[in-house]
């Protein structure tokens, strides 16, 4: 992780004084006796702190809530040998940094979603986004309450995100066939939302995404447009959750999430949503190859409300056959200035989802100095548990899995071998990846991550089956056939390319391809006109 520590206002002068030990969790120290270490609160300060040090050996830790108070102190460890006089600063550039269980498809487990919550607590984020599309009583039976056994869970939940200081978020998905001219609709919603506010929830989101939004029958004639019916749900629920809380949050998503560019849609929904509602945006595409600072300060604009990322990275839902383990990388410096918060929406598997969601994590606390591959190596480093060899074997794995649909990550260099039928060096490339996945298989460090990543582990055996007998000269197009219909691939398909380069194979090597948006000159954009003088925007295609 970076750096508690953003800012350093000092004048040279040594602190005299030794803190021998920062005791975190009773917010303490021990020191010498002229330490006075005294503690301000200050609300506004939110998950930021300041730490003053006068020359008397009196410290002032200046935070704005339980988390930022802890982030103090653990920054107060981190510094307290070398502690000058002045003054530090730190925080996120995210006001709202988290995860959300956003994706289609099996949910996670309760033991998964537990350990999400501590881990969100271990790199700094601050909110997790209950939201799983294939939990019925999120989407389809919204208007039903959960069962006991359901609750019961889900309060668990809610217990250890209190407990860690995570803001827990209740989503509901009623857009599919909610009837906007009811109040008994109204009447069903206010009562889903009840059930969870009765344990503590203060934090909300209304998704509206990923449905039919043509409005029909009584809701069309009240409302005409889709936007206006739901700027007026929005509302409802909004004015609702005021009504019951002295303070609360409240995000809704927009149907059209993705488009960076203005529509009647979104004009209704900026001139009609309460002004104190987010809004969630993805990006330019659902998952978008990268976010420049511009797309950001445009969406923004169009909105006119608090902006939060949905960054549908790493999430594998639209190729679950795939794992997407890269860094995160294309997004702008400055989208912090034009976001309040960011979310990660994970991969189906949750711990194979770690790397990659712990760089997004050092991106949500400090995007201005973010660098993807160092963040990369620090958290392989992380999830290698003190265990080198473990490690070294993590890194081939999630260096095999690196290509995704924000960063293609060609490996030139086997592309190369593939091209010349390099066998020896290929032959080299094959055993160390194989000698890497039989380390993870077999390994006790981390069974988690073993368990689910031991698909993908079997189908890199598989060719590596196959490529001896491609090695031996004793391959036929047989031994290739379960390519194309296997439900796992690594990343690269080395086997797949090099059966093909030798008229052995016949199939696709990927199952799906997406074409790149920002390559398409067919896709809607913004067009940008810089002069000696100004810029000017206009929409184009």
């Amino acid at each position: 992780m970076k750096p508690w520590i953003k800012e350093r206002y000092t004048i040279g002068k040594t602190f005299s004084y030794r803190i021998e030990r920062v005791i975190i969790k009773e917010h303490m120290v021990i020191a010498d006796e002229e330490v006075k270490l005294s503690l301000f609160c200050n609300p506004s300060f939110h998950d930021n702190f300041t730490i003053h040090i006068f020359s008397s050996g009196d410290i002032h830790l200046n935070y704005g809530n339980e988390r930022s108070l802890n982030y103090a102190f653990f920054a107060l460890d981190e510094e307290k040998d070398h502690l000058e006089v002045g003054l530090l600063e730190g925080g996120p550039d995210f006001k709202i940094r988290g995860i959300i269980e956003g994706f289609y498809g099996t949910p996670w487990s309760h033991s998964d979603r537990l350990d999400v919550i501590r881990f969100i607590d271990d790199y700094r984020m601050n909110a997790y986004f209950y939201a799983p599309k294939d939990d019925p009583y999120h989407r389809f039976l919204w208007r039903e309450s959960y069962p006991e056994e359901d609750l019961s869970r889900l309060v668990e939940l809610i217990d250890e995100a209190n407990q860690k200081h995570i803001d827990f978020y209740f989503c509901i998905s009623p857009g599919q066939d909610f009837i906007y001219t009811k109040d008994e609709e109204f009447e069903e919603l206010f009562k889903k939302i009840n059930q969870v506010m009765s344990y503590g929830v203060k934090h909300f989101s209304l998704l509206m995404d990923d449905i039919d939004y043509d409005l029909k029958g009584e809701s069309k004639d009240r409302f005409q447009r889709p936007g206006v019916a739901h700027a007026y749900i929005s509302n409802r629920l909004n004015r609702y959750l005021a009504s019951k809380l002295d303070s609360y949050a409240f995000v809704m998503c927009p149907t059209e999430y993705w488009q960076n560019w203005d529509t009647e849609y979104r004009k209704d929904l900026r001139e009609g949503l309460d002004t104190e509602i987010m809004v969630f945006w993805t990006g330019y595409n659902t998952v978008a190859e990268y976010i420049p600072n511009f797309d950001g300060n445009r969406a923004k604009e169009i909105f006119n409300h608090p902006l939060i990322l949905w960054d549908n990275y790493p999430v594998n839902d639209m190729a679950t056959d795939h794992l997407f383990m890269g860094p995160l990388v294309n997004r702008g410096n400055k989208l912090s200035e034009s976001h309040v918060g960011m979310l990660s929406n994970p991969m189906i598997p949750w711990h194979l989802s770690k790397l990659p969601v712990i760089t997004m994590a050092d991106y949500m606390w400090d995007s201005h100095t973010y660098q993807p591959e160092e963040s990369y190596r620090e958290a392989v480093k992380d999830l290698g548990r003190n265990d080198i060899s473990f490690e070294q074997a993590l890194k081939i794995f999630a260096d095999e899995n690196r290509p995704s649909l924000i960063h293609y990550q060609p490996n030139i260099t086997l592309e190369k071998w593939i091209q010349n039928k390099d066998f020896h060096t290929l032959d080299e490339y094959f055993k160390r990846v194989h000698d890497a996945c039989q380390i993870l298989k077999t390994s006790d460090i981390y069974p988690e991550f073993t368990e689910q990543a031991l698909p993908w582990i079997e189908r890199f055996e598989r060719d590596f089956q196959a490529w001896v007998k491609i090695k031996k000269g004793q391959a036929t197009p047989a031994d290739f056939e379960y390519i194309e219909n296997d439900p796992h691939v690594m990343g690269y398909q080395v086997l797949a390319k090099i059966a093909k380069k030798m008229n052995l194979y016949h199939g696709k090597i990927y199952k799906k391809e997406r074409p790149n948006f920002w390559d398409n000159p067919k896709v809607k954009r913004w067009n940008i006109t810089i002069s000696s003088s100004r810029v000017e925007v206009s929409e184009g295609f």
